[in-house]
């Protein structure tokens, strides 16, 4: 259970050795006062104290036979550095590309989609439009000045997420990775941003037409429609495609 993590060619576990720890049930999360955590408030980077059990094992039956370790519980002591990935998904009733996005949502406008991810973590989503509810360590983070957020034109993630929570949220806070790939002499969109680098995760291509699919009040309002129809039928189908683009 005792690995070397120069093996893993990451850059956290360079000149480190690791232990991987499982369990079979979830283990307890406490903070330094013993105060019962969610699970959201660990993640890579945070400084922690762990419990865990070593136990040897030997199969007869397959010859195997060694240590292996096993996850009790956890105290969580404090934050680390950690970077915060989010893109958005909009509707707005004011046309974004001639407004700009502090008029476009100054109107009718709500965020749909939130996809986020911590570090080199699984990307979630969350369906804001279906009245799915953000997860209070998520909304920490967002605020927090000292966590960095990073997307792809930066700003309009900024703005609109000032404008959702009503509060203003400082440049500081956001890193915009588009910057960042024009600075490298990469192409404006991110679309032609993955190809060039060919990176093993695309964007869909149909990612515009869906786009200006759900710029459309009436699309919008039959995802919440209580009516059944054709017409619905063939939003909710879109959405859920939304759901992938957001995510890709």
């Amino acid at each position: 259970c005792l690995k070397d993590g120069d093996a893993t060619g990451r850059k956290e576990y360079e000149n480190s050795f690791y232990i991987n720890a499982t369990s079979k049930y979830r283990p307890q999360i406490v903070d330094k006062d013993l105060k019962i955590l969610s699970p959201d408030e660990l993640y890579n980077g945070c400084l922690a104290r762990v419990s865990i059990n070593f136990y040897p094992y030997n199969h007869k039956d397959s010859g195997n036979c060694g240590i292996s370790c096993e996850l009790l519980n956890l105290q969580k002591l404090k934050d680390g550095e950690k970077t915060l990935s989010i893109d958005i998904e909009t509707y707005g009733s004011i046309d974004l590309t001639k407004s700009g996005v502090y008029k476009y949502t100054q109107n009718d406008f709500e965020i749909l989609l939130i996809a986020y991810a911590y570090d080199d973590e699984d990307i979630k989503i969350i369906d804001l439009k279906n009245n799915e509810k953000i997860p209070p360590q998520l909304k920490k983070d967002i605020l927090d000045e000292n966590i960095i957020k990073t997307a792809f034109n930066a700003n309009f993630e900024r703005v609109c997420l000032s404008k959702y929570f009503n509060t203003y949220l400082s440049p500081k806070m956001f890193r915009c990775t588009q910057v960042h790939s024009l600075y490298l002499g990469l192409p404006h969109g991110l679309d032609n941003v993955a190809k060039s680098l060919r990176l093993k995760e695309q964007k869909l291509e149909e990612g515009k037409s869906l786009i200006r699919f759900f710029m459309k009040k009436e699309n919008i309002d039959l995802l919440t429609s209580n009516s059944e129809s054709i017409k619905k039928d063939e939003a909710i189908k879109k959405y859920q495609e939304f759901k992938k683009y957001c995510i890709n």
